[in-house]
């Protein structure tokens, strides 16, 4: 199997590692990627190639004198390119069909409708490579000038929510969808066994420090019910980014420094130490896909706070594992559901009891990912 990536996993893309390292303990995964990446000494064993810069003129001519059938054969297409990440992908994909490994495959998969999907569609279009695809959050939120077409042919499109695929039938009512939950490993993802009762409550937030983050309404709900007399209650933010020191000022002019703490960026293992030292994950995004931190919260027993943003309804359900706050007047309610979990301790915990039992029933990584191999393995004839 081939993985065709824009780039390889960075820290915060470890969801794609997980899948490559599943997947490899059962058959040979290959990977070429446009961009090299930090894990990519990881991955040295796997890379087809690990980078591909935009090419000289002296290069483009090389690949076209090693590859004129295939040049000649997809020049309408190339001259109907948009765009430079497309002219980048063209190249990209003209190059790997020097690799015998490339050849001899009967399909590829591809993490992001973006670059490498247009790859993808340009190595179907010259060896008659099937290709599938897994959409995430920016490749739908702002497409390609090429994503119709690479989508309405892909084999398979895998969307981690029904959210994405009503996105990705609005973009190419011609695709092939199929509902597949990225999942956590809810063994590692679990409860604290025999959590102590207490009655302060402590929320946790992870995720960049960016503006579609939307830290400034999470702090600024939180600072209202944190300066209510007698609360014993705590904020962790885990994560950095260009908004961090933002957002440390305006905590610093709260002088609410002893309730909320900003930790940084933490390993998988340290986080899962985190939630499960929390009692509530709060998710504030402006846009979100189906938050992968909500989902590892939720697995490891947190009731959840999150805008109504994205596919966040199919992790909460209103009331039973969670609150759901609109984006309208957004302040007041939450501030409203941050005040009902610090008073009602026994609503916080029985929903993340619930939370768990929607983890294990729609999100269990190995499920899901046994649910995709399925597919894969009917492609390639198996």
């Amino acid at each position: 199997m081939i993985f065709l990536l824009d780039k390889l996993p960075t820290f915060s893309e470890t969801f794609i590692s997980d899948i490559i390292d599943a997947i490899s303990k059962s058959e040979k995964v290959m990977l070429a990627s446009m961009e090299s990446g930090i894990q990519a000494s990881r991955f040295s064993d796997q890379l087809i190639i690990d980078k591909f810069c935009y090419p000289s003129i002296k290069k483009k001519v090389s690949l076209i004198v090693k590859r004129p059938f295939h040049f000649l054969m997809t020049l309408n297409e190339y001259l109907k390119v948009k765009g430079k990440e497309e002219e980048v992908a063209y190249w990209f994909a003209l190059n790997l069909t020097l690799f015998k490994s490339m050849r001899a495959a009967k399909y590829v998969h591809v993490e992001f409708a973006h670059k490498a999907a247009y790859a993808a569609y340009m190595l179907h279009k010259m060896l008659g490579t099937k290709y599938t695809i897994t959409v995430h959050g920016f490749d739908l939120r702002a497409p390609l000038f090429s994503t119709p077409k690479v989508l309405g042919k892909a084999k398979v499109i895998f969307c981690p929510s029904d959210f994405h695929r009503r996105r990705v039938i609005e973009i190419s009512s011609k695709s092939n969808t199929q509902i597949s939950y990225l999942g956590v490993d809810t063994k590692l993802f679990s409860p604290e066994k025999n959590k102590c009762a207490t009655t302060s409550c402590r929320f946790i937030h992870v995720g960049r420090f960016h503006p579609i983050k939307n830290h400034q309404l999470l702090l600024e709900a939180f600072c209202q019910v944190a300066k209510t007399e007698g609360v014993d209650v705590s904020l962790t933010l885990v994560g950095d980014g260009e908004e961090m020191q933002k957002c440390i000022e305006y905590v610093s002019s709260q002088k609410l420094e002893d309730k909320i703490h900003f930790v940084g960026q933490k390993t998988p293992a340290d986080i899962r130490k985190l939630y499960r030292q929390h009692d509530v994950f709060v998710l504030t995004s402006k846009h979100e896909g189906l938050s992968i931190a909500a989902t590892e919260a939720a697995s490891c027993g947190l009731a959840i706070v999150t805008t109504d943003v994205g596919g966040m309804r199919e992790l909460v359900q209103d009331e039973e594992n969670g609150i759901i706050t609109s984006q309208a007047d957004c302040i007041y309610q939450l501030s409203h559901a941050l005040k009902r979990m610090i008073e009602d301790a026994d609503l916080r915990r029985a929903m993340g009891e619930r939370s768990r039992e929607i983890v294990l029933s729609k999100f269990d990584f190995q499920k899901n990912l046994q649910d995709k191999t399925q597919v894969w393995n009917e492609i390639n004839g198996n």
